[in-house]
C-alpha cells in the first residue's frame, strides 16, 4: 500500500485524536477507525477485509494515546491502580477472546456492531456524571473484574480501547470518584490495545487477500505514524482535562458519533 506520502496526515490524525482521547478517557479509535475505513476504500482494500483491518490497525494506533495519557494522569495521582488491575485482569484475558471472534465475524456483522457501538456510545456520553466523592465513599472493588469482561470483549471485538465504556460503569457501576475515571480507563487502555493488537495480529496472519505489509490484520505502516500522533497528543488532552470541564466536549463528541454511525450504516 503506497502509505510513505501521508506519513504527516496519519500522524496529524493521530494528535488530535491523542488530544481528544486523552481529555475524555478514552483511546480514540472512534475517531480514527471511520477515517481509515474511508481511506482503506479508496485504496482497493476489500469490504472482506477493510473492518478488520481497521480494527486492528486503530488498536495499535491507540496505545499511544492509552500509554503516555495514563502516565500523564498518574503524575496527577488521578489513576485508581487498584481498579486497573481488578479491571485490566480480566480484560485482557476477554479481549484475546473478542479479537479472536472478530475474525470470526463477517463484514457486514463487524459493520452492524460498530454502528450500534457508535449509538450507544453516543448515549452514554450524555449521561450526566455525578459529582466527584469523598474518600470515604466505598469504591465496589468486585464489580470491576466484571466491567473488564465487557470491556475486553467489546474492545477487542472493534478495535477500541473500551474507554466509552468503562467510564460510565466506573462511575455509575463501581462509584470510583469521577476525577479518577479518566486516567483508570487510560491505564487499562494500556492492557486492553496491545493485548487486541497482538490479537488481530495472530488471528489474521493466514488470512487470504491480505495487502502487502499486513502483519495479519494490523497495518504497521499506518499504524506507527498514527501511533506517534497520539502519544504526543495524549498528555496534551489529560491536561485540558485537568483545566476544563468535559461537558461541551462530550456532547460535540456524541453528535460526531451519532453522524458517523449514520454514515458508515447508509453508505456501503
Amino acid at each position: 500500500m503506497p502509505v510513505s506520502a501521508d506519513l504527516l496526515w496519519l500522524f496529524g490524525l493521530g494528535l488530535i485524536t491523542g488530544i481528544f482521547g486523552g481529555y475524555l478517557g478514552i483511546g480514540g479509535a472512534l475517531i480514527i477507525t471511520p477515517i481509515l475505513l474511508e481511506w482503506f476504500k479508496t485504496l482497493g482494500v476489500s469490504e472482506a477485509l477493510r473492518f478488520h483491518l481497521v480494527f486492528g490497525t486503530s488498536l495499535m494506533a491507540i496505545c499511544g494515546t492509552a500509554i503516555t495519557a495514563s502516565y500523564s494522569y498518574a503524575r496527577m495521582g488521578r489513576v485508581r491502580w487498584q481498579a486497573v488491575w481488578l479491571t485490566g485482569s480480566t480484560a485482557v484475558v476477554f479481549s484475546f477472546a473478542g479479537s479472536h471472534l472478530a475474525a470470526l465475524s463477517s463484514a457486514d456483522f463487524l459493520k452492524t456492531f460498530f454502528v450500534v457501538f457508535a449509538l450507544a456510545s453516543a448515549a452514554m456520553l450524555l449521561i450526566p456524571r455525578p459529582e466527584s466523592r469523598t474518600l470515604d465513599d466505598t469504591v465496589h472493588r468486585w464489580r470491576l473484574p466484571a466491567i473488564g469482561v465487557v470491556v475486553g470483549l467489546v474492545s477487542a471485538y472493534i478495535g477500541v480501547a473500551g474507554g466509552v465504556v468503562m467510564i460510565p460503569l466506573f462511575l455509575l457501576w463501581a462509584h470510583l470518584k469521577t476525577e479518577e475515571a479518566p486516567g483508570t480507563s487510560n491505564a487499562v487502555g494500556v492492557m486492553t490495545s496491545i493485548a487486541g493488537t497482538i490479537g488481530y495480529v495472530i488471528n489474521g496472519w493466514n488470512a487470504s487477500g491480505l495487502p502487502a505489509g499486513a502483519w495479519g490484520y494490523v497495518m504497521p505502516a499506518v499504524g506507527l505514524p498514527l501511533l506517534i500522533g497520539t502519544a504526543c497528543g495524549g498528555p496534551l488532552g489529560s491536561l485540558l482535562n485537568k483545566r476544563l470541564g468535559t461537558k461541551a466536549f462530550r456532547f460535540v463528541f456524541a453528535i460526531f458519533l451519532l453522524a458517523i454511525a449514520a454514515k458508515i450504516y447508509f453508505k456501503p
